[in-house]
């Protein structure tokens, strides 16, 4: 008899686990809050389908279309290799609606605690060509073919600084880099700036004149009010382009 109660005790855990998984890149609060450390948090928050809107001076979302309003902006970041062996790494994958096969920008980032409320970020060129067809139909074989070797990877300019600002958010910002790599004049750089929670990944760019310091970056850093570019975290299915490679789920 207690071997029963046992096993009905251990197949009620692994059903709650199974739950509470997040489901094709989706975070849902309940997922979330069994989340435990920054680095995971954050690791999770970076992760999903995204839509990029912009906010107008009344204050309105308004969805970000390029190409005469045919293609509207969005950003698909996944997590990649096994986070005990490898660490924890992210493929982000921008690019337009109606050319989901040719990315605007791909990178690599690797993720990394500093202490206990701040982390690191340090952007990495994407090794090998990779389209989002291959990533939703064969992801597995897909994130397979990079290479997470930090001998072989190129490192970017790119890298951010993040930390916890309370239990559901993080904030966050760039080193002054070239965004232009053909270009590496002086007064050319560029400072990103992050603010990140469940509902979106909130960003903004600003120009600078020279490089800085990380500490002297985040004097500066904008008030939460003041971003302009949201990147809507979404459902797949809700997403048009991703109709294809989610199943809908189930009328109840």
């Amino acid at each position: 008899m207690k071997n029963s109660y046992l096993m009905l005790f251990l197949f009620c855990l692994l059903f709650a686990g199974l739950q509470a998984q997040p489901q094709n890149g989706y975070l849902s609060q309940e997922h979330y809050k069994t989340l435990d450390g920054n680095l995971e948090r954050l690791f999770h928050l970076r992760q999903g389908v995204f839509r990029q809107k912009n906010k107008t001076k009344s204050g309105e979302l308004k969805s970000w279309y390029v190409n005469d309003g045919q293609d509207s902006v969005m950003l698909y970041t996944v997590a990649l290799g096994n986070k005990y062996r490898d660490g924890y790494w992210l493929l982000h994958y921008q690019f337009m609606s109606n050319l989901p096969d040719m990315p605007v920008y791909t990178s690599l980032e690797h993720i990394t605690e500093l202490s206990r409320d701040s982390l690191h970020g340090q952007m990495y060129k994407l090794p090998i060509k990779v389209k989002l067809s291959n990533l939703l139909k064969k992801p597995k074989k897909t994130l397979s073919k990079i290479t997470l070797d930090l001998e072989e990877l190129e490192a970017l300019d790119e890298e951010i600084f993040y930390w916890k600002r309370d239990y559901n958010s993080f904030e966050g910002h760039s080193l002054p880099y070239f965004q232009n790599q053909t270009r590496r004049e002086e007064n050319k750089y560029t400072i990103d700036y992050y603010y990140i929670h469940l509902e979106a990944l909130c960003f903004m760019a600003k120009p600078a004149n020279k490089k800085v310091s990380a500490e002297v970056v985040k004097k500066h850093i904008p008030n939460t009010k003041s971003y302009k570019t949201f990147l809507l975290r979404s459902q797949p299915y809700l997403t048009a382009i991703f109709n294809d490679y989610f199943k809908k789920p189930k009328k109840r």
